[in-house]
């Protein structure tokens, strides 16, 4: 965990404080970060088709850190074209491909292997013989196909509060990637109650209400905004609502 140093004011304290308790709750989600930089820079293993689709997963990021997975993509785009006598679409096409899902959050798409993390381009997705539609629902399904339900436990001593347990980060599904199980969420609501407002300030640390009164939904807004500018691999500080049509940004 890296939140620096603790605020002098009492109510940067207070967020630093809050913030280290969801965090302990969380220990075993939160990783080292940089360990993720160090796969781009390893030599790109060949799979065949089957594991790639097989390794699918959509990713959420937020609209301002579009450009460091484009940084990533680029990186890996041209280790793959070093490696290859005809490089063809896969790297030729190299956009990242992006797709829009709720306020200033969207979604990208990776192939999730045990000794590395490929970013899909459009070239990729060409050479696979699908669009953004059909990669976005195979992407899904693999998801949903790891786990029946989504994982969830409240903060010990914070009751009001639970997180998505995304377990130890070994199986490449982040906590952040469930937000996108919509069906799931709809079971959730009917049996913890509406509505549910939901923070997801990193991919690694999703936290949600089912209790939303104005001192607690401002507590929690204070910290991921605390998280998400401390931690790695972030998302975004707005707080978000389900609704019967899925997650609007919470007002």
């Amino acid at each position: 965990m890296r939140l620096g140093r603790p605020p002098a004011s009492p109510l940067g304290l207070r967020r630093f404080w809050f913030a280290l308790v969801l965090l302990a709750a969380m220990s075993g989600a939160v990783r080292a970060q940089s360990d993720e930089s160090a796969k781009v820079e390893r030599p790109t293993i060949a799979h065949t088709h089957d594991e790639e689709i097989a390794a699918l997963r959509p990713l959420l990021i937020g609209k301002s850190h579009l450009d460091e997975a484009r940084r990533k993509l680029a990186v890996q785009l041209a280790q793959m074209r070093r490696g290859a006598d005809r490089p063809g679409p896969l790297v030729a096409d190299n956009a990242l491909v992006v797709r829009d899902f709720v306020g200033d959050v969207q979604v990208i798409y990776a192939m999730v292997f045990r000794e590395d993390t490929q970013l899909v381009s459009w070239g990729t997705m060409k050479t696979w013989g699908m669009d953004l539609d059909r990669l976005h629902q195979r992407a899904l399904a693999n998801l949903a196909a790891r786990e029946e339900d989504i994982r969830i436990k409240p903060v010990g001593k914070l009751p009001w509060l639970n997180v998505i347990d995304g377990g130890d980060g070994n199986d490449g599904d982040d906590a952040a990637s469930r937000v996108l199980l919509y069906w799931r969420w709809s079971e959730l609501s009917l049996r913890l109650g509406e509505p549910l407002v939901l923070g997801m300030p990193t991919r690694d640390v999703v936290v949600f209400t089912s209790t939303p009164e104005p001192e607690k939904i401002a507590q929690m807004r204070e910290t991921v905004a605390t998280i998400e500018a401390h931690q790695g691999r972030p998302i975004s500080r707005k707080l978000f609502l389900w609704t019967p049509h899925g997650w609007r940004e919470y007002e």
